[in-house]
């Protein structure tokens, strides 16, 4: 807890060296939620009676539901307000979405969505019990705050679980591919499914989010070796982010996936992305 507020307050005193991306930290306001994301109720979220997120889908509003990634984003977004406040109720909120995506993990190390999702591209119903590599490495960043702000095992042992779900391949249910789908000589690439398809259609956002819990993770694991091989890891996707990015450009913004180059969908106008910029600076600096 007080390694997390230490830096906090670091990043206060000096605002240009620790903005974020560049300061960026695994104990740190995760991309500055604790001012972009507010957590409250609105016309798609409604809350628990803990405070937890849950998320009203068009196709059944009245049953709202836990999704992972919301759940990681309001929960960081309690994490940065807690950062500087202090306040008591923030790390209790901050805790209680960490503690609902301990109940989300199945005994692979998965989070999954419990309910059915028309994947935008492919037209595909993914049924319940689907997963994401980003519901996975932004479930790590919460967990890895949790810890260090409470030293509590179950958070550091439910990342470490995630990060290993992560790897798997997306023919053993997992989200983890390579890049030979774009260029048969970047088989040996890799890269993690933010929706899982085959070919993959490289959505970035998601990856780049997925990275930032990886290098989360190499920060925090308790066995040196272990975090090496994190290190090591990640160090092999920010190869694959390099030879990718460039093919995301579209003259003025940045496409949302890859949906357009793969075969299924080749020929078809790109997704444009508004919300990936920081995540890219942030894994640009790593």
């Amino acid at each position: 807890m007080a390694e997390a507020q230490a830096q906090y307050h670091d990043q206060k005193r000096n605002p240009v060296r620790n903005a974020t991306p560049g300061g960026y930290t695994h104990v740190g306001d995760y991309l500055n939620y604790g001012s972009t994301v507010r957590p409250r109720e609105s016309a798609t979220v409604t809350l628990d009676d803990q405070g937890v997120a849950m998320v009203k889908y068009t196709a059944d509003p009245e049953k709202p539901r836990y999704n992972p990634t919301t759940i990681s984003q309001f929960g960081l977004g309690h994490y940065g307000r807690w950062l500087r406040s202090s306040s008591p109720d923030d790390l209790r909120l901050f805790l209680v979405h960490a503690d609902r995506l301990l109940l989300m993990q199945d005994e692979r190390g998965a989070l999954t969505y419990d309910y059915p999702w028309r994947y935008y591209l492919t037209k595909e119903t993914f049924q319940p019990g689907w997963v994401s590599g980003m519901g996975q490495g932004q479930a790590i960043s919460v967990w890895v705050r949790a810890y260090t702000a409470t030293d509590d095992q179950r958070y550091l042992r439910a990342a470490e679980r995630a990060y290993d779900f992560m790897l798997t391949p997306a023919e053993r249910g997992g989200p983890y591919t390579d890049l030979g789908g774009l260029n048969p000589e970047w088989s040996h690439l890799p890269f993690i499914q933010e929706y899982i398809s085959n070919p993959s259609a490289y959505t970035l956002n998601g990856y780049l989010f997925s990275l930032l819990g990886m290098y989360d993770l190499s920060r925090t694991a308790e066995n040196p070796v272990r975090r090496l091989t994190i290190a090591r890891e990640l160090q092999r996707h920010l190869d694959s982010v390099e030879k990718l990015l460039p093919l995301y450009d579209m003259g003025g913004f940045t496409s949302y996936d890859l949906g357009h180059l793969v075969s299924w969908r080749q020929g078809q106008a790109p997704m444009w992305a508004s919300a990936t910029m920081q995540p890219i600076s942030t894994c640009s600096r790593r």
